[in-house]
């Protein structure tokens, strides 16, 4: 079974489609809210099914520009209130931007780390594997610059945490994520 985007960075009211659904439909609300719950449904059916075992992928486009787009349930932070690392240059374009642009980023980061404790409250399987990882990062006015297509840690590092919800276990590597062996 998968379902997907049928496009990109609709944060609110996504289109989706896949086995369950032929033709592309749209989804009201929030997108990490909407696949998450989709997700959540899946898994209620699949945590049953203890005789086999079973995979599933749930990717999430938020947080994603536009960060000025409405986060369910997570109003934007005052841009004069963010700290911004010292790495970002203060007093111009970059600095209000790098300001702006992360008062969204976080209310969208505190919408989905929302959406994923949801889908997580209904794992209740002890030998459930969770994997946390991301594509790139964002600059978000590092060095002045913008966006992913940077070749500096702010986009290029992407974290991988993983747990087991029942064990409420934890670890932190610095090892490649592609170099640990997941069985």
């Amino acid at each position: 079974m998968w379902e997907g985007f049928e496009s990109g960075f609709l944060l609110n009211n996504p289109w989706l489609h896949g086995t369950r659904i032929e033709q592309p439909q749209k989804f009201e609300g929030y997108q990490s809210d909407v696949v998450g719950e989709r997700a959540a449904g899946w898994l209620a059916k699949a945590g049953h099914r203890k005789e086999r075992r079973w995979f599933c992928v749930v990717s999430l486009e938020p947080p994603h520009p536009p960060y000025d787009a409405p986060a369910a349930g997570s109003a934007a932070r005052d841009p004069q209130e963010i700290v911004l690392p010292a790495n970002v240059p203060r007093g111009g374009d970059e600095e209000a931007r790098a300001r702006r642009e992360l008062a969204g980023y976080y209310a969208h980061l505190e919408a989905t780390d929302r959406a994923i404790g949801w889908l997580l409250a209904g794992t209740h399987r002890d030998d459930t594997l969770v994997v946390f990882t991301s594509v790139h990062g964002d600059m978000h006015g590092a060095h002045g610059l913008f966006r992913k297509g940077w070749p500096h840690e702010e986009a290029c590092v992407c974290r991988c945490s993983f747990a087991r919800p029942a064990k409420r276990r934890g670890a932190i590597t610095q090892r490649f994520p592609w170099s640990i062996c997941l069985r």
